[in-house]
């Protein structure tokens, strides 16, 4: 069984900024369902719910008396309280989308610290690599000094190793000369 609303909602005519004159609109939709009832102020005892009725009821000589003089039966009141009435949606909205920043902004808070951590690791690699190559610079640095040293060695022994042929070359000519000279004397003995 479903629940029936009893509360009728008043029906404003709107103002027409052209004309300015006031002028009913339907606010019902063709085949429209659950309508909202409403009642008007020519007539306490008028209760409309569908298309059919607002237009018969908007051509009735009450009605168009009411339009004529609309702007005497609108109340100060009535205009407070739809301004207050748009306040509060207006505050609603506003604070569901000051929660839904807040929300947002705590998420883009965390990414930030998030980031800001693999940024200060990454600052940390950065320097602990930078270390290590400055370690292998050196070491490279020393490796080359090294080898310039051991190529000036290779070269001074490849020196020493000539000097010392030349002289194996020189002491051996000269073992072949005094050879020589013993082949002599032993022959001419």
């Amino acid at each position: 069984m479903a629940l029936v609303k009893c509360h009728k909602t008043l029906y404003n005519p709107t103002f027409d900024e052209n004309t300015g004159k006031y002028v009913d609109i339907s606010p019902y939709k063709k085949h429209e369902r659950n309508r909202i009832t409403y009642g008007c102020r020519c007539d306490v005892s008028v209760t409309i719910t569908t298309r059919q009725q607002f237009c018969s009821h908007i051509k009735s000589n009450k009605h168009q008396e009411l339009l004529r003089n609309f702007k005497q039966y609108s109340t100060p009141t009535e205009n407070i309280e739809k301004d207050v009435k748009q306040y509060r949606i207006d505050k609603e909205l506003l604070r569901r989308q000051n929660v839904m920043l807040r929300e947002k902004s705590i998420k883009l808070i965390e990414e930030l610290t998030k980031s800001r951590e693999e940024n200060a690791k990454m600052v940390k690699e950065k320097e602990v690599d930078k270390k290590k190559r400055d370690s292998l610079k050196r070491s490279v640095k020393e490796l080359n000094f090294q080898n310039k040293n051991k190529d000036n060695e290779i070269e001074k022994m490849k020196t020493e190793i000539l000097e010392t042929q030349e002289r194996m070359q020189y002491l051996q000519s000269q073992l072949i000369l005094e050879d020589d000279k013993y082949k002599e004397i032993i022959n001419y003995e």
